[in-house]
């Protein structure tokens, strides 16, 4: 006989890994070996399962996924109780100017997982941050917000300028990393939304800036002329695989003449800082735009 390889019922799904409900049952056999079926039998109906869990929850187990990388309205179907992923714009890497001054790197975007309930025919504003704009050898800007219902993502904080901010990250979603002034900070960062920014090292010809937080941890401090790297986002499969958001970015160095890589859009990574080896003065980068993705069981 076959052996059952997953029975029916609840289980964890195989790829993507979450827990759904198995609806048939699975045979393991050898390569090459003719499957037959159990039993003589016939089709009666092939379409959309309407069959019910005593839960209420739909036999099916599927999900209708809404992302929305841009500001848009979410209108529910049916009175619903919905899961949100809400990443807010990344903040900006700093940019790099004059003699060995490098900055921060910027902050992921504030990130927010939660269930709403929706009523049949209700309409929610979604509104997606824009991750925050890189300068020529400038100090940047925060990511703006993302917004669906009460679950609103703060911004990513902006890596520091050597001369603004006092040196200091920018606090947001995460904070963004330091500059290499000594003596300065990363930002802070929201909590349960993200984490704090890295410390830049102490100025000089061998130094470097804080990377940003991230939704997943700390931005990393930067030693000597070794940027602080960025902190781990976080990863989630609601869209339907595993895709890792709101990462921070990494902060500038004296040992590279180069401007910053922004944040990819729609993940709220913070972006990289610039980089001088002396007097060049090298651009810092955009953070990544935000994203709402809404998803509920399909009946």
């Amino acid at each position: 006989m076959p052996r059952i390889s997953s029975p029916y019922g609840w289980r964890i799904h195989p790829i993507l890994k979450t827990r759904r409900h198995h609806n048939g049952i699975d045979y393991a056999v050898e390569i090459g070996r003719p499957v037959k079926a159990i039993e003589a039998g016939k089709v009666l109906f092939a379409g959309p399962s309407t069959l019910k869990f005593p839960n209420g929850e739909p036999a099916g187990g599927g999900y209708t996924i809404h992302t929305f990388n841009t500001s848009g309205t979410f209108v529910a179907n049916r009175d619903l109780t919905v899961e949100a992923l809400v990443v807010a714009g990344g903040g900006s890497g700093s940019g790099a100017t004059g003699t060995y001054a490098e900055g921060g790197g910027g902050g992921g975007g504030g990130y927010l997982l939660g269930n709403i309930s929706c009523s049949a025919g209700s309409s929610s504003l979604v509104t997606v941050g824009a991750g925050g704009s890189g300068a020529f050898a400038a100090a940047g800007t925060n990511g703006s917000n993302s917004i669906f219902s009460s679950l609103n993502s703060v911004g990513g904080g902006a890596g520091a300028l050597f001369n603004v901010n006092g040196g200091n990250g920018f606090s947001g979603g995460s904070g963004g990393g330091s500059s290499n002034a000594g003596g300065v900070i990363g930002g802070a960062g929201v909590s349960g939304q993200g984490f704090a920014g890295g410390n830049g090292s102490n100025y000089g010809s061998s130094s470097a800036g804080g990377g940003g937080g991230g939704a997943g941890g700390l931005g990393g401090n930067a030693s000597g002329a070794t940027p602080g790297a960025g902190g781990a986002g976080l990863s989630s499969s609601i869209s339907g695989a595993a895709v890792t958001r709101a990462s921070g970015g990494t902060g500038g160095t004296t040992s590279l003449n180069e401007n910053g890589t922004p944040g990819t859009s729609n993940t709220g990574n913070g972006g990289k800082a610039g980089s001088t080896q002396g007097n060049g003065q090298y651009n810092g980068s955009n953070g990544g735009s935000g994203v709402v993705i809404i998803r509920y069981l399909t009946p």
